[in-house]
């Protein structure tokens, strides 16, 4: 791959500059800048004052621990072993007296 020559070089830094002005812009934007002109005894200067949008809201954390469906499976699985102890129970007695 050939070396970048000089001219290469300097549009590479013009469009890195440019792109990294165009991510400023779109955070500005993105941020909802607000002028608001303050008097003072000097001069007119405006503010500038940044209002975040929030995007979205805080979730609650809940500290309770919900442990329902732990009991629903050991309840099934407790119930399929019995079941399938008495389905081997019954196979045991009726194939032992063949």
């Amino acid at each position: 791959m050939p070396k970048k020559t000089k001219k290469e070089k300097l549009l590479a830094d013009l469009r890195r500059l440019n792109k990294s002005q165009i991510q400023k812009e779109q955070l500005l934007v993105k941020n909802q800048i607000i002028v608001n002109p303050i008097p003072t005894s000097s001069s007119l200067t405006p503010s500038l004052m940044f209002k975040i949008k929030s995007d979205t809201k805080p979730k609650k954390i809940s500290i309770e621990n919900d442990y329902s469906h732990i009991k629903h499976d050991l309840i099934k699985i407790t119930i399929f072993s019995f079941f399938a102890l008495g389905i081997q129970g019954v196979l045991y007695f009726l194939l032992h007296r063949i």
